[in-house]
């Protein structure tokens, strides 16, 4: 069964206490609300809530029991080394859209942020192919017919994947007449078919690319 589960940042920070957590994303932090004053408060009261939700219990001795579907979702986002970010922007509705994806021994959390929450599922391979359908622009274009014309760019797509200890990779993708090129210094512009790039995505996504 695929489990959602919806936190706030105030929440995921508490938990990461409980899990004594090795990495999380500022992007978290950031978005979460001072807790330095009343600190015991703002922790009790996030504890209780998610009590209420079914997903921690503490017995009498004060030890803390997680869920065992919320330790799966949580541990690659606080001891995963590699953390990839997607964020997609489309004319059409005026916004971007970001994924975080973490990944930890061959499994992957997926998180996004809206509304002041934190929405984290354990990502299966159904999730991936959907964020890559997603991200593809659906068309039957081969080759280019014209030179880029980035002031037309009507969908964006910007990946970057940073593995602790090593170099972050990015790369940025402008649609044009259903292909997509790689942005960058080289005026001439590498470009992919959307078939080719939504092979690609899944490379990155799935963690099977080797970054040059």
């Amino acid at each position: 069964m695929q489990h959602e589960f919806v936190l706030t940042p105030k929440e995921l920070y508490f938990l990461g206490s409980i899990f004594r957590a090795r990495y999380i994303d500022y992007a978290y932090i950031s978005a979460m609300d001072d807790i330095q004053k009343r600190y015991q408060l703002h922790r009790r009261e996030a504890l209780r809530h998610l009590t209420e939700l079914g997903l921690l219990r503490e017995d009498f001795t004060g030890e803390i029991t997680v869920s065992a579907p919320l330790q799966q979702a949580l541990r690659p986002v606080f001891f995963g080394p590699t953390e990839t970010v997607i964020q997609l922007y489309q004319a059409r509705n005026a916004r971007i859209n970001t994924w975080r994806l973490h990944h930890l021994e061959g499994r992957s959390t997926m998180v996004t942020m809206g509304n002041d929450r934190l929405y984290l599922r354990a990502a299966e391979a159904a999730d991936i192919d959907q964020l890559i359908r997603e991200l593809t622009p659906v068309s039957a274009t081969v080759a280019p017919t014209r030179p880029l014309e980035r002031e037309y760019v009507r969908h964006m797509v910007t990946v970057r994947q940073a593995t602790v200890g090593s170099p972050a990779h990015e790369e940025i993708w402008l649609e044009q007449d259903g292909l997509l090129f790689r942005d960058g210094p080289d005026p001439e512009m590498t470009y992919l078919t959307s078939g080719q790039f939504a092979e690609h995505m899944g490379e990155i996504l799935k963690g099977e690319f080797i970054w040059a």
